[in-house]
């Protein structure tokens, strides 16, 4: 009798998996739809506002190659003088990118293949998320409303910006680690919020807070907790040089230089925007990009909205409702639609120009975003909860099919049309932005905030429109062995910053003269040779240690929580 319970409650299992697996299934393939200008085997590539993408795989890569590890210089770019991109830039896309490249896809394919794999994970860990709490139909659509948004389409083939795609994928998968955790996965849990926190400069300073405040309200909260500090402190290695090694360089000043007062949206905009390729311009008709969250997500969120708020304020289904559910199962899902209509209803405020006071209020802070329509990107995953929502409120079945049918149908005919870009074959794609040439003397100039303090900002820029003979040449290594004639001035060839290491006879020097450029003026009475090595900071190697030590506690705890659980 028991053997015949044990086999009925495992065919019991399998069906439940298969019929996962089918609903995973066709996920994928309309994902796949979506993501279909994104094939690594395709001869195409398109071009976006961020053009170094490729570039910054190519050196990041380069910098695991030869064991730097964690990456944190770009060491050709800025003429081969070095800058230190990757210790402020956030790294995790870079990670998964360069890690693809290394595996034996060309720099360009690897692109087009993280852009993609960055896709279906937000889909995928969107229905995951919303099936922990919904029907399986209303999380199948809510997770396309989340990947097939206009705005998602803009963040990829208009902006290229795969830090904010990453971003978007691994936001609700946060959240349903964070709603699945116990001491067992403590590790898996604070190993995505670290990836999370290390995916966008902004975007993860402003998820360091959602994710608090969610871990406040909902249960579990000692092992989330757990998790949660856990996750910082396996981003130190990454977060801790960023904020005190900041002043090296001209990350702040620069960062302010764009006015945020001239991005606002109108609300208008929110509905139907001219589609374009260009970029954000002042008021609400110059516009060369388009900020379109979907009707298909509008219509259907804001239903999802007022169902919600009904399911709160009436305890039972009313009769002349009969085709709705009212009821609220728990007080985690009054709970959960409390702050998913938050940060939805906040994140969309942002972006608008009646919050200018809230961002004169908080501007040191604020003002990073620089564009307060970035802001959209979290507005879109709000919408996307009560998409699935409102369907999964729906109580006849076959209402709940159609309607869940139709909004499928609705995005795949409106939105699909956005998602593909300007192309051009990769072949001209890589010898344009993943040339020698570019990475050396033009890629830095798309992320000029991180040239180093010891540089004049504006003496450097104007290099940039000077005749290649005038162009200054660096080591473009972590070491170098340089033989200088002695009676003259010389010019060590680095952007001059405390992780450069410069040895005379065994003797380290400090230098304390530069020139415009941030390169040390050293002068030798005699011939000699001149050392000069890259070594990470006592700031950074610290930050290392700490995150490799959090690891091997976390996993200790997790292994032994595991160990345990045979016993009990």
């Amino acid at each position: 009798m028991r053997c015949f319970v044990q086999v009925r409650t495992y065919l019991k299992t399998v069906k439940v998996m298969k019929k996962h697996i089918i609903r995973i299934a066709v996920i994928v393939g309309i994902i796949l739809i979506f993501a279909r200008h994104l094939s690594p085997f395709s001869q195409e590539m398109f071009v976006g506002h961020d053009e170094t993408q490729a570039a910054r795989i190519v050196e990041f890569s380069y910098d695991l190659q030869h064991g730097m590890i964690p990456p944190r210089i770009a060491l050709h770019m800025s003429y081969g003088l070095g800058y230190p991109l990757f210790n402020y830039y956030a790294p995790f896309a870079y990670w998964v990118t360069s890690g693809l490249h290394m595996v034996g896809f060309d720099v360009v394919s690897a692109l087009q293949l993280s852009f993609g794999l960055a896709l279906l994970t937000g889909g995928l860990a969107m229905y995951l998320f919303l099936r922990h709490n919904l029907r399986s139909l209303a999380s199948l659509v809510g997770s396309i409303a989340y990947v097939s948004s206009p705005f998602v389409a803009v963040d990829i083939f208009v902006r290229a910006n795969l830090a904010e795609l990453w971003f978007f994928a691994l936001l609700p998968l946060a959240f349903f680690m964070l709603e699945r955790n116990d001491k067992k996965r403590a590790l898996m849990t604070a190993i995505v919020l670290s990836c999370l926190f290390t995916v966008h400069n902004v975007f993860s300073l402003v998820s360091v807070g959602i994710i608090a405040v969610y871990i406040f309200l909902i249960k579990k909260s000692r092992v989330n907790v757990l998790a949660f500090f856990g996750g910082l402190l396996l981003s130190s290695y990454f977060l801790i040089p960023a904020v005190v090694e900041l002043p090296l360089v001209h990350a702040a000043a620069i960062a302010t230089k764009t006015h945020y007062q001239d991005h606002f949206l109108c609300f208008a905009q929110l509905w139907s925007s001219p589609w374009g390729f260009a970029g954000s311009a002042p008021g609400c008709t110059a516009d060369g990009m388009s900020f379109m969250l979907g009707k298909v997500q509008i219509l259907f969120g804001v239903g999802g909205v007022l169902l919600a708020l009904m399911s709160i304020v009436f305890k039972k289904t009313k009769k002349w409702f009969s085709f709705i559910r009212f009821e609220t199962k728990n007080n985690h899902e009054k709970t959960l639609i409390l702050f998913m209509a938050v940060i939805t209803i906040v994140s969309l405020f942002l972006t608008l120009p009646v919050s200018q006071i809230v961002w004169q209020m908080f501007e040191p802070v604020l003002a990073l975003f620089q564009f307060p329509w970035r802001f959209l990107l979290i507005s879109v995953f709000g919408l996307s909860f009560f998409v699935a929502y409102g369907i999964d409120k729906l109580r006849w079945e076959n209402l709940h099919i159609v309607v869940g049918l139709c909004a499928l149908l609705g995005m795949l005919l409106l939105n699909g049309k956005f998602f593909q870009g300007q192309t051009r074959s990769k072949e001209t794609f890589h010898n344009t932005y993943v040339s020698q040439e570019y990475i050396v003397q033009k890629a830095a100039y798309k992320v000029q905030e991180y040239l180093p303090t010891t540089a004049d900002y504006d003496a450097w820029k104007t290099i940039e429109q000077t005749e290649d003979v005038t162009k200054p040449k660096g080591i473009g290594n972590f070491n170098a062995l340089i033989d200088v004639k002695g009676g003259t001035d010389w010019v060590a060839p680095i952007h001059y910053a405390p992780y450069w290491h410069i040895t005379v006879n065994n003797k380290e020097i400090v230098p304390k003269k530069f020139d415009t450029l941030g390169r040390p003026l050293l002068r030798f009475e005699h011939g000699t040779t001149v050392t000069i090595t890259y070594r990470q900071t006592t700031v950074e190697i610290l930050s290392n240690i700490l995150t490799l030590m959090s690891f091997i506690a976390l996993a200790v705890m997790s292994e032994k929580e595991q160990y345990c659980s045979l016993f009990y």
